[in-house]
């Protein structure tokens, strides 16, 4: 124990401790994701009808508006 701070100093600590955890908390999160996102990507990939197909339908609409 500090005797500057008292009995603040186990607080202290209490505190790191905690926003250590939150910290690693934060970037199980981001990865976790992260990989959410990668993993839905590789399945469009392998289907890309659901992604293709739309995209085909909108721009045959706007070929026709245009005409």
């Amino acid at each position: 124990m500090d005797e500057r701070y008292g009995d603040r100093a186990g607080d202290d600590d209490a505190h790191e401790r905690v926003h250590s955890a939150a910290g690693s908390e934060w970037n199980a999160a981001s990865a976790c994701t992260r990989f959410g996102v990668l993993a839905a990507g590789i399945a469009s990939a392998d289907d890309p009808v659901h992604t293709v197909g739309p995209q085909r339908e909108a721009a045959e609409q706007r070929s026709q508006r245009s005409q």
